[in-house]
This record gives structure tokens, C-alpha cells and sequence, in this order.
């Protein structure tokens, strides 16, 4: 095995069991503060942020239904598509590709692996959009911030290539991935802990992508 391969490998393995680990961790930590006082802060925060039909933001459904579509399986599956192509074939930045395809494999595979075996049922309001499948951690919000995050990160990087800065970038995409996540919520899909686990589970995918770019690039 390559110095490079090493790196990849390193990096993939520290994400993927930091993601889930982080997830069990919350979990344990639920555990210890006790479920139903969880379940009460979660219903405690929907109460203000779930929109009732005579609630001002109500009217940013349809906003908000747009953006929570940019966490569904299938545009993830075509962004995926899109930048691997695109690094893969017309850059050739092998690496880049990689980071783009693990993201979104990765990212669903531990999310869908992870509701199986917690099988937390959704919140029972009278949810604004269909939602399938169990609650924790919120899918949409994992993906959010493990591949929209390690999308960006490829993007930063290479504006500083060029010479230029990334911070509005990295500051524009951070808001994007929140939204994302907050949609769940506002929709009545999911609790709230479900998407401040799934945010951080991704964040940790993240930012060990952005340490394998890093090693990669030197």
C-alpha cells in the first residue's frame, strides 16, 4: 500500500467510526439524562419552532420545502454524480473524487445503518412534507453537513489554489447545511436532537475529509 493509499484509508476509517461513534455517544448520553426528559426538550423546542397555520413563518413552506429537498437521496445522488464526474474525468483529481463519492455512500450508509438499530419513531404532529422510515439520526441533516460540508471543503480548496479567499464560501455553505437541518424541524419530521446529532455526526465525516485533502495535496 502506498504513503497515499495509507492516507485515504486512514482518513476514511477515523471518519466513518468517528460518525458512528459520535452517534453512540449521544445515545449513551441520552441514556444517562433519561429519555423522556430528552423527549421533553426536543418537544419543548418544536413547540417554537413548528410552524401552526396561523404562525407568521407559515408562509415559508414552500421556501423551506425547497431547501429541505437538497438533502433527499436522489439531488444528493445527482451532486455526487455531478463533481465525481467532474474531478474524476475532466481533472483527473482522483482524490477529490473519492472525497465526493465516500461522502455521499458513506454518510447514507451510516445513516441508514444507524435507524435500524435505534428505531426512534417521528415526532407525531401533523408532519408539512411525507417522511419514511425511522427518526434518528435525521438522514438530511447528516448529509448535509458530512457531504454538502466535505463539498464545500473541495471548493475552498481550490479557491485558495488560486489565490483567492474562501471564507464567504465557507460561511455561505455552513448557513446551507443549517438550513437544511432546521427544515427538518420546521416540517415536523424529526426532532430536534435528531438533527443536531445528525449535523455533528457529519461534521466529524467533514472535517476528516479536510484533513485527507490536506495530507493529499501536500
Amino acid at each position: 500500500m502506498t504513503n497515499h493509499s495509507k492516507k485515504i484509508f486512514y482518513w476514511t476509517t477515523i471518519g466513518l467510526a468517528g460518525s458512528l461513534a459520535l452517534v453512540l455517544i449521544i445515545v449513551l448520553l441520552f441514556m444517562l439524562l433519561g429519555i423522556d426528559n430528552v423527549q421533553a426538550i426536543d418537544e419543548n423546542i418544536q413547540h417554537y419552532l413548528f410552524p401552526q397555520a396561523d404562525s407568521w413563518y407559515y408562509s415559508l413552506l414552500p421556501v423551506i420545502k425547497g431547501i429541505t429537498e437538497f438533502g433527499s437521496f436522489n439531488i444528493t445522488m445527482i451532486v455526487a454524480l455531478a463533481f465525481v464526474s467532474y474531478y474524476w474525468i475532466f481533472r483527473k483529481l482522483y482524490v477529490n473524487a473519492y472525497i465526493a463519492a465516500v461522502s455521499f455512500t458513506g454518510m447514507w450508509g451510516i445513516n441508514y445503518v444507524l435507524k435500524i438499530i435505534l428505531r426512534r419513531e417521528r415526532p407525531e404532529l401533523e408532519q408539512l412534507m411525507a417522511a419514511h422510515g425511522y427518526s434518528f439520526p435525521s438522514g438530511h441533516s447528516m448529509i448535509a453537513a458530512g457531504f454538502y460540508g466535505g463539498i464545500v471543503i473541495l471548493l475552498v480548496h481550490a479557491m485558495k489554489e488560486r489565490g483567492w479567499t474562501g471564507p464567504l464560501l465557507a460561511i455561505l455553505g455552513t448557513l446551507f447545511v443549517l438550513l437544511i437541518g432546521y427544515s427538518r424541524i420546521y416540517l415536523g419530521v424529526h426532532y430536534p436532537s435528531d438533527v443536531v446529532t445528525g449535523l455533528l455526526s457529519g461534521g466529524i465525516w467533514a472535517f476528516c475529509m479536510y484533513r485527507l485533502l490536506q495530507e493529499a495535496s501536500q
